[in-house]
């Protein structure tokens, strides 16, 4: 486990705000949510980037378990269906069509989502080797940022519960500003 400061103001100023059971956890384990004074909420004590991928490996983690058919996952998958198209919704109210990076992407569902309604695609997760990622034509998926060097631009860069995930926010975030080439983020701006 790590401690963090705040990826938002930096700061290590925090009050417990809620303790959470892991309700995926074989081992009952519990995880302390801390509220910044600045106001951001997250997880102080969290698995490092060596321990993380194991939380991702449970076989009833929610996006495993598209195509059972219980009553929970059922429910799951309708709220996936309505949270997709919320989220297309709010993206085409910007840029009707173009090019995404949905990081932390997972199994590629939403990325699918948005590529059958026309935009180009890039899916990016850590896990996708071991998650056994669905393969979607038209879009492509790597499992780090520098495969993304020769993509150029994107529109739209998601991270749909993906930041909380993620182990050196600076970095992301150069990552992608930079694309390795300053004059490059002058033609995307």
């Amino acid at each position: 486990m790590e401690k963090i400061n705040c990826i938002i103001c930096g700061n290590n100023k925090t009050v417990p705000f809620i303790k959470l059971h892991d309700r995926l956890s074989q081992n009952q384990e519990t995880f302390q949510l801390v509220k910044c004074e600045c106001g951001f909420v997250f997880f102080s004590e969290r698995p490092d980037s060596g321990e993380i991928s194991a939380y991702y490996q449970y076989s009833e983690y929610d996006p495993h378990t598209s195509g059972t058919n219980n009553s929970r996952d059922k429910i799951y998958q309708l709220v996936q269906r309505f949270t997709m198209q919320w989220k297309y919704h709010k993206i085409t109210s910007f840029y009707k069509v173009g090019k995404l990076l949905d990081i932390g992407g997972g199994q590629g569902e939403f990325a699918a989502y948005m590529a059958s309604r026309g935009w180009d695609v890039v899916c990016q997760d850590r896990l996708t080797d071991k998650l056994n990622m669905n393969t979607f034509q038209d879009i492509k998926s790597v499992v780090d940022l520098t495969e993304i060097e020769d993509e150029g631009c994107f529109d739209v860069i998601t991270l749909w519960h993906s930041l909380e995930h993620i182990h050196d926010i600076s970095k992301l975030y150069f990552h992608i500003i930079e694309f390795h080439d300053l004059n490059l983020v002058k033609d995307c701006v």
